[in-house]
């Protein structure tokens, strides 16, 4: 049965906590930083004695030194959606003027060129450059595709992701997929200044790139992202009070949906993987299944778990924001889990996020380990005859 969570405001599930510590156990910043005040429970107790809504330096420094994984929610036996309120703190704190540097200046970037790297627009195209002759026509602003690619900033804007999208563009090309993209007129989805604390801003985000997709009236949008998922499924109708004028889904349920229906030729390859789960797909969406399944559709593939898996990952240190305000504490929850996949003898990590590749890859090279990283469609793309 699926787990109900509550949130009826600040001061009360602050209240509510029973602090029974189950919370403490599975957070990633705790792990890493050894304090009490990094645990959801010592940032509840600061929470607590807060007074006449001041915000003390050391329980703001603590909110945005979170990764917003869930693993806190997940652990609750009072069943407190303690993500929910890790962001209301956020948006206080930025209301009060008291959140880090870090955040302004990431709403100025964001606001200001529609992305969170601060690139010209333009340079959203740049990641298929490498495609060749394999460019199709029609890889922007097409209308009425079967499907609309929304790539999101990071698969868009850094290179050492760029793989992600060139992938998941050739995979479609291999199952006869009708699709565009939105190019240079896509923009943020919005979820870095949700995370930082600012909703209202967000929203703005929001009503740009629905307008923009209903312009192109696609049948499905689909991502590689699992926060721009998050953000399109969950936040966009929340923030505008509408319905989204397109279904979205994870390219981990779209890809395993072509396998399905046999329009990928996949062939049999012999190799020892683990999966990791990335926060905003499984914990946020629910989604745990179908990345497993697409992985085991390849014949000759061993699956191996982490000890830690599907509700109960550990996050990969890369989310929240965290590395804007705190690289250290990022870099230290990186290296829990790379002992983590050490310790499964994988030849390679999959995941399904690009912040979760960027941030493990750069992980398991501070480590030196032989571990290969990769996408689950760059994993999918390797797979395929004649690709």
């Amino acid at each position: 049965m699926e787990k109900k969570f509550y949130y009826t405001g600040l001061q009360e599930e602050a209240t509510i906590c029973g602090r029974c510590g189950y919370c403490r156990d599975v957070c990633p910043a705790f792990a890493a930083g050894g304090w009490e005040t990094y645990s959801p429970r010592g940032k509840l107790a600061l929470v607590q004695a807060m007074k006449n809504n001041e915000y003390p330096p050391k329980l703001v420094e603590r909110v945005y030194q979170c990764t917003l994984c869930s693993a806190c929610r997940e652990a609750c036996h009072v069943n407190i959606d303690t993500r929910k309120m890790w962001l209301e703190l956020r948006h206080r704190i930025v209301s009060a003027g008291l959140a880090p540097e870090a955040m302004y200046s990431l709403k100025e970037t964001v606001l200001a060129k529609g992305n969170i790297s601060g690139e010209d627009p333009q340079s959203r195209l740049l990641w298929a450059e490498n495609l060749g002759e394999e460019l199709p026509v029609g890889l922007t602003g097409k209308k009425q595709a079967e499907v609309l690619y929304f790539l999101g900033c990071v698969a868009s804007l850094y290179p050492a992701a760029f793989s992600i999208s060139q992938s998941m563009v050739k995979i479609m090309l291999k199952a006869g997929v009708n699709f565009t993209t939105l190019g240079a007129d896509e923009i943020c989805c919005g979820f870095p200044l949700l995370a930082a604390g600012m909703p209202e801003e967000a929203a703005q985000l929001a009503v740009r790139n629905i307008a923009k997709v209903e312009a192109l009236a696609p049948s499905l949008i689909v991502t590689t992202c699992p926060s721009c998922l998050h953000t399109w499924k969950h936040e966009y109708p929340r923030l505008l009070n509408r319905a989204l004028p397109v279904p979205i889904l994870h390219s981990s349920q779209y890809l395993l949906r072509l396998v399905e229906e046999g329009r990928l030729n996949i062939s049999t390859r012999k190799e020892v993987v683990t999966y990791h789960d990335p926060c905003d797909l499984g914990r946020n969406n629910g989604i745990y299944e179908e990345p497993r399944q697409l992985i085991t559709s390849v014949p000759g593939i061993e699956l191996i778990e982490m000890e830690r898996n599907r509700a109960n990952s550990l996050c990969c240190g890369g989310g929240g924001n965290l590395e804007m305000v705190d690289q250290q504490l990022s870099a230290a929850i990186g290296s829990l889990k790379v002992e983590m996949i050490k310790r499964t003898g994988a030849q390679t990590v999959i995941t399904t996020c690009q912040q979760c590749k960027r941030t493990i890859g750069g992980a398991i090279r501070k480590a030196r380990v032989r571990v290969r990283v990769q996408d689950l469609t760059e994993f999918i793309v390797s797979s395929l005859k004649n690709c």
